[in-house]
């Protein structure tokens, strides 16, 4: 139970973070669009030259190598995974943390991306494509969540949803990714949660929105982001939606997740696949310590198909 103590300190943030959010609206330093704004970006290198055929054609005295296509599907055995909250590149090590993190990551779940030249830099390091909802820009430059994986996406939607006392929207971001010798697709889908509330209204409208989209997902889904889950009742309504949509908890050995009020703030929940490790990291390149799972599709002979695993 939330003490009133904690009760205090809530609407205490509430209130100064709203008087900080109406002091830049009104500077012109915050501007939020009228409607949903996506922005992607696929890696110029839609065609990779290998090694080997360099190699083939020098001995050969070829005119020009012959380029492999690229990886368009995720390979089913592993696909590994990123979330971490950057706190908009603020401080000076995140750059250096990023590059560690997502260095070997199939799939990168970010969330307060704000899209400056840090970000973009970083992700063009690693040759990832990537798909971005905009939930407000700062001094004209593109603050949300951001989802990127070294294979191009097959769709993408984005939703907001305001919050209530900044009135800065808060995005989620629904990615779909094609899959090797698979007719389904892995659904993704990244979300930066409602904070600053005094009831439960606004969250719960922004996770029931989510929930009513990915009901309509038969296949295989990673749901993960910052669900700022750090009362009882935002529990409360995070595991209603994850009973209804068959999803699982990762089980955590041990973990350096962040916490406010003694809660953990940060999930990843999965459906149809195996985790097959999960570690967290602690850092101080952000104000939220980033999480790393690799999973794989469960083979038919495990008797595990689709979206049939029941919840923690």
């Amino acid at each position: 139970m939330q003490t009133d103590k904690g009760r205090f300190s809530t609407r205490t943030r509430s209130m100064l973070a709203a008087v900080g959010a109406s002091a830049l609206l009104a500077g012109g330093c915050v501007s939020v669009p009228n409607d949903t704004e996506m922005v992607h970006h696929v890696t110029e290198m839609s065609q990779a030259f290998s090694i080997g055929a360099i190699s083939e054609c020098l001995a050969q005295n070829c005119r020009s190598v012959q380029p492999a296509p690229t990886l368009r599907e995720l390979d089913p055995d592993s696909i590994s995974v990123l979330n971490w909250n950057i706190l908009k590149g603020k401080r000076d090590n995140w750059s250096e943390d990023f590059r560690q993190f997502a260095s070997e990551q199939d799939i990168v779940i970010i969330q307060e991306a704000m899209l400056h030249d840090g970000l973009i830099d970083s992700l063009g390091e690693h040759d990832l494509n990537w798909d971005m909802n905009t939930g407000f820009y700062i001094k004209n430059v593109a603050t949300g969540v951001l989802t990127a994986s070294r294979v191009k996406s097959v769709s993408k939607q984005g939703l907001r949803t305001k919050e209530p006392y900044l009135r800065l929207p808060k995005a989620t971001l629904i990615s779909r990714y094609a899959m090797q010798n698979s007719n389904q697709h892995l659904l993704v889908a990244n979300i930066h949660s409602v904070n600053f509330t005094l009831d439960m209204q606004a969250y719960t409208a922004q996770i029931r929105s989510l929930q009513n989209e990915l009901a309509g997902h038969s296949g295989p889904v990673i749901l993960a982001g910052d669900f700022n889950s750090w009362s009882e009742d935002r529990l409360a309504v995070i595991e209603e939606m994850v009973s209804a949509l068959s999803l699982q908890s990762l089980s955590y050995a041990n973990h350096n997740r962040t916490k406010i009020f003694g809660r953990e703030i940060d999930h990843v929940f999965y459906r149809g696949l195996e985790p097959v490790q999960i570690s967290t990291r602690e850092v101080t390149s952000s104000d939220h310590n980033p999480i790393l799972v690799t999973f794989r599709m469960p083979q038919p002979s495990a008797g595990l198909a689709g979206n049939s695993l029941a919840p923690n």
